[in-house]
């Protein structure tokens, strides 16, 4: 007997923080179900998934404290989410939860797994009542080495180009997420930014993480397999040095980076106003404005490609 979940397919901005409930169910009687789309415009569509996952990001952020390097990465992290829903889209279809055995470091856990089927969308289409931190890892799944090329000049311009790493390394993953077949890996590959002492994770949630922002000793002793191999590079690299493969898809993340970039400077200059002061500002609609010109770049940039 597996531990199933069923739900209803839906748009991403019905998306509810509740928490997964599972049945009892065998594999042999589950059968995905799946209903019509209701029509959400964008914004909204967008905001109501940020909104359903504001409070996951502030619990995410490992220090309390209202300083600019949480602040940017909570803007950073809240950024990442709106353009990642506006490409390489898909529809998941089916879900559930298992519970399975790994060895991790030398000992026995049981790792939490959400098992998916998936197919290319024109937009990103969830099961209308998965929970936020199955929904966070669905999105971030695969996305740690986009995401400092497509934030890449939006985190320069918060933390500057000189302060900031690229660290690729292997970590012990907390949640899984697979399509059906695939085997459990006990290590995971994964790409993070060093920013001083401290690793920024922006994609954290795609191995059930809860961490967005804190001291690397601290990372490391939590969730890193220590020893080579890790790779260290400049923030610039991350997109000079793309590798060949994908080069579609490479091509799109550098424009895509460009183009977020120059939209930033221009609403700041149109709006009179500093990315600093955008964002340690307690105007909200302020940022949310932001957030939806980007969107729309995001959006433009992958209808092109």
């Amino acid at each position: 007997m597996l531990k199933m979940l069923s739900w209803d397919a839906g748009p991403c901005g019905v998306l509810l923080a509740h928490c997964l409930v599972m049945a009892e169910t065998s594999l042999a009687n589950f059968t995905p179900q799946a209903t019509s789309l209701d029509r959400y415009s964008k914004i909204a569509r967008t905001l109501n998934f940020l909104k359903s996952h504001t409070h996951t990001a502030v619990q995410l952020t490992m220090s309390q404290t209202i300083d600019f390097d949480t602040e940017a990465a909570r803007y950073l992290h809240n950024l990442l989410h709106t353009v990642l829903l506006e490409i390489t889209p898909k529809k998941i279809t089916a879900a559930w939860a298992e519970r399975l055995p790994v060895i991790q470091d030398g000992h026995q856990h049981t790792a939490d797994v959400i098992r998916v089927y998936e197919e290319e969308g024109e937009e990103w289409q969830m099961p209308a009542d998965i929970d936020a931190e199955a929904a966070r890892a669905l999105l971030e799944s695969n996305q740690c080495d986009d995401a400092p090329v497509i934030l890449g000049s939006i985190i320069a311009a918060l933390y500057g180009i000189r302060n900031v790493e690229v660290l690729t390394l292997r970590v012990y993953p907390r949640l899984y997420t697979l399509n059906p077949g695939d085997r459990l890996s006990p290590r995971r590959v994964h790409t993070v930014l060093r920013i001083g002492d401290k690793v920024l994770d922006l994609t954290a949630g795609q191995f059930g993480f809860k961490w967005l922002l804190g001291p690397e000793r601290e990372y490391r002793d939590e969730f890193v397999v220590e020893g080579p191999p890790e790779v260290c590079i400049p923030l610039q690299e991350a997109w000079e040095d793309m590798p060949s493969r994908d080069g579609e898809l490479n091509a799109v993340y550098n424009s895509l980076r460009i183009r977020l970039k120059r939209e930033q400077d221009s609403w700041l200059r149109v709006n009179g106003e500093t990315l600093r002061g955008v964002v340690m500002g307690e105007d909200e609609e302020k940022r949310r404005d932001l957030w939806e010109k980007l969107r729309v770049i995001a959006e433009r940039v992958w209808q092109e490609r």
